[in-house]
């Protein structure tokens, strides 16, 4: 029995992962999260993250967890992380000569990018809360989703390009990187570019249509090939995520939503008008200043 195609492109990534894992686990390293510390070692922002995660108190627990748990559920809105310990059944999967493919596709579907979960948990606590209003909690939502789509944008993108595919393919990470960051001559263009990204992301997610959110970023960031090339990575975001999976998250947990967000202190209500970008700026350039991404 052959391999599938998508069979043997996993099986080449696993392989390629494989051969540059550490020889020694990371100390900060999670027990059986598939490349954990190949990921703390090759990317000081992957590491910097774990640190600050754990800072903060957050809790890491083993789980064997699906993505239509991780999707569906509320977790999401509490410090700690569930993670799938599967690295040893993965690499056997993939490496061993009478494996035939099957099972590596499925073990892939239960990779948890604990990067992307943990930009969430951080973000909690560095944003302030929103008014209550229903529009200004959806607005909040989508924002934080941008911006931790940004964040793993940033990591991708800081990691070596075969390694950053092979890792996106088994879903350690949530982004195939570019070679945007080697193109771009300054910092102030890569933090701009990765802003451009970010508010794409962000009407993307408030369901603009793709030739408006093109119009606006155009305007905004001011037309340039950069700008032109955020946009369009953030339209890549899978559609069904944007138009359904998203929003029926937020509708069917909105209870628990509005309790975890209940105005406290300051608040961040992002406008109704596209074009009022300020304050979602402000707070984005804070969290790169925070993670340290250039």
């Amino acid at each position: 029995m052959k391999l599938s195609p998508e069979a043997r492109q996993l099986r080449s990534a696993v392989s390629l992962l494989a051969r540059h894992q550490p020889t020694r686990s990371h100390r900060l390293a999670l027990p059986e999260q598939p490349f954990d510390s190949l990921l703390l070692s090759a990317s000081a922002l992957y590491l910097r993250s774990r640190k600050k995660t754990l800072q903060s108190r957050c809790t890491y627990e083993p789980s064997l967890l699906s993505s239509p748990r991780s999707l569906g559920g509320t977790i999401l809105l509490e410090n700690r992380i569930q993670y799938s310990p599967i690295q040893t059944e993965l690499l056997f999967a993939a490496l061993h000569p009478f494996e035939r493919g099957r099972r590596l596709l499925e073990l892939r579907t239960y990779t948890t990018s604990v990067f992307h979960e943990q930009s969430h948990r951080l973000l909690w606590q560095f944003l302030p809360r929103p008014s209550a209003h229903p529009d200004s909690i959806r607005r909040y939502l989508n924002f934080c989703e941008s911006v931790v789509v940004m964040t793993d944008m940033a990591l991708s993108d800081s990691l070596d390009s075969k390694l950053a595919k092979s890792l996106y393919l088994m879903g350690s990470i949530y982004d195939p990187g570019t070679t945007i960051r080697k193109k771009l001559q300054t910092h102030s263009e890569y933090r701009r570019y990765l802003l451009a990204s970010m508010y794409s992301t962000y009407l993307n997610l408030e369901l603009y249509h793709p030739k408006d959110i093109s119009q606006i970023s155009d305007a905004i960031f001011m037309k340039g090939s950069s700008c032109r090339q955020a946009c369009l990575r953030a339209l890549r975001l899978d559609r069904l995520f944007v138009e359904k999976t998203n929003p029926i998250w937020q509708h069917r947990n909105r209870k628990e939503i509005q309790k975890f967000l209940a105005p406290q202190g300051p608040r961040l209500d992002l406008p109704e008008d596209p074009f009022q970008i300020g304050i979602a700026v402000f707070w984005a350039e804070r969290w790169l200043d925070d993670l340290g991404i250039p």
